[in-house]
């Protein structure tokens, strides 16, 4: 009986937490040559994202991690796959469409994952 509280608890707890994911094809990743921000010109229904540094910590990204999602992010538009962001603001109001460009992502806190 106490673990299946537990589990109902749990199973509560996550519902409350609104997330949602955008997945897309990779078009256009670029480096800004004044600050090292990463951004993405479209992922889906994300455009002109900005994700990381690789100059400085940003976006809770450390410049090592960014490097690596970059790479990521080259290797998705060069194979033509997907890639998938997880997001946990929809209770801000938040969706894969409405996200300010030329800004960094809110709620962002998972992925790129390539998909397929």
């Amino acid at each position: 009986m106490k673990k299946i509280l537990i589990l109902l608890l749990t199973c509560m707890s996550l519902s409350a937490h609104a997330s949602y994911t955008c997945t897309g094809q990779v078009t256009g990743v670029s480096i800004s040559p004044s600050n090292g921000k990463v951004l993405v010109e479209k992922i889906g229904d994300l455009i002109w994202v900005e994700l990381c540094s690789v100059q400085s910590s940003h976006n809770n990204v450390e410049p090592e991690t960014c490097k690596n999602i970059y790479s990521l992010l080259i290797s998705a538009q060069l194979s033509k796959k997907e890639v998938m962001l997880w997001f946990n603001d929809e209770d801000q109001g938040m969706n894969c469409s409405n996200h300010p460009r030329w800004r960094p992502l809110t709620g962002w806190y998972f992925g790129p994952s390539i998909q397929g």
